[in-house]
């Protein structure tokens, strides 16, 4: 093989690899996708796909938090904000709980 061949088949291979990565986090991420959703629907009481800071105070945890939520601080927390804030993937994501 060239040089040429052996760039091209590398990647290939790592295109490959990447793309294998990218559909497992998928699923692991999928299962998830509802919850939070249906989370944020519950919370968002007017329906206009953000939560204000009297919406999120009917749980004590995200209200307390607010500030850390609202990413962009523009005074509310939008979907994409309150994905990140349960992404485990964050430092902004609920740590799992470890039992010693």
């Amino acid at each position: 093989m060239t040089i040429h061949t052996k760039t091209i088949v590398t990647t290939v291979l790592l295109a490959l690899s990447t793309i294998a990565i990218a559909d497992e986090m998928n699923k692991e991420v999928s299962p998830t996708a509802p919850k939070i959703q249906e989370e944020f629907s519950a919370l968002d009481n007017n329906s206009d796909g953000k939560l204000t800071q009297e919406e999120v105070n009917a749980n004590p945890e995200l209200a307390s938090l607010f500030v850390e939520l609202d990413a962009n601080s523009n005074g509310d927390v939008d979907m994409s904000e309150y994905v990140l804030y349960n992404s485990p993937a964050t430092s902004a994501g609920k740590p799992e709980e470890t039992v010693q």
